[in-house]
């Protein structure tokens, strides 16, 4: 038996979706110690933390660049299934989900939505894995605060 042998920490992974300040997101897993959190994991002193990306690429993420985490509903890193898990979005967007998918800021002008929506449609075609769904739900938010500015006559 070595020094070492018996001091691991067993960590599973929690599949997530993690959002950057810079508009981009990536699907992936953490890395979390029994009864950990991902706000544990988020608040603890290291500067970089590892994310083990859906495609199997091991990177490090600077915490100062992540704008949001959310656990996504499927499987742990090993295959299984998670059970009872929250899903990234809700099926049915509501108005403020929309302002906070896009990262806007009240009070909503046309252009801005406009500007935000262009810029997150453009970094995730820079991206290398398939984000639809992501895709998608941006389409779904820009339609839905777009409408209701034409409801409210503002622009």
């Amino acid at each position: 038996m070595t020094l070492f042998e018996g001091m691991l920490l067993e960590k599973s992974g929690v599949e997530v979706e993690v959002f950057f300040t810079s508009g981009g997101a990536f699907n992936g897993f953490f890395y979390l110690k029994r009864q950990q959190r991902i706000s544990d994991l988020l608040n603890d002193s290291r500067e970089f933390i590892p994310f083990k990306i859906t495609s199997g690429a091991m990177m490090l993420i600077n915490k100062k660049s992540i704008n949001r985490v959310m656990p996504i509903e499927g499987k742990d890193d090993n295959g299984a299934r998670k059970s009872k898990a929250k899903k990234a979005v809700a099926d049915s967007m509501s108005y403020d989900d929309a302002i906070a998918l896009l990262g806007l800021q009240k009070p909503i002008r046309k252009v801005h939505v406009v500007e935000r929506y262009n810029m997150l449609v453009r970094h995730l075609s820079l991206l290398p894995m398939e984000m639809h769904y992501l895709e998608a739900k941006i389409k779904e938010a820009h339609e839905l605060i777009m409408g209701s500015l034409k409801l409210e006559g503002m622009s």
